[in-house]
């Protein structure tokens, strides 16, 4: 943000004399908090939460099988108790293969390897 994209009443504010310090302060609080609710409002807007949620979820092998309440249906690692899932088709098994995290961990490598250089 340059000066000349400040709000015309800052503009008026920086050009009196400092013993207006005060009110140039709450000038810019207003402008600052406005200018924060609407990236907020627009972020929300966009939906970028629900696609990170979703990338967070396949990184973790996390599905709607086992993003349960009670800690989930299906173990989280070898030695984790089995549990037999409530399905709509029945009793019938689910995998999920966890093929994002290798990927992601490898370019994050990658990029590590590269930037190192």
């Amino acid at each position: 943000m340059n000066l000349k994209d400040l709000p015309e009443r800052i503009k008026e504010l920086l050009s009196k004399p400092r013993q207006d310090r005060e009110e140039l302060r709450r000038a810019f609080e207003t402008t600052i908090a406005t200018l924060r609710a609407e990236a907020i409002a627009a972020r929300t807007a966009s939906g970028i939460e629900d696609v990170w949620t979703a990338c967070e979820e396949a990184y973790a092998g996390i599905d709607d099988t086992n993003r349960g309440e009670d800690g989930g249906i299906k173990p989280l690692t070898m030695q984790g108790s089995l549990r037999k899932a409530r399905t709509d088709n029945g009793d019938q098994a689910t995998v999920f293969i966890r093929m994002t995290a290798k990927y992601v961990d490898a370019g994050a490598a990658k990029l590590s390897e590269i930037t190192d250089s």
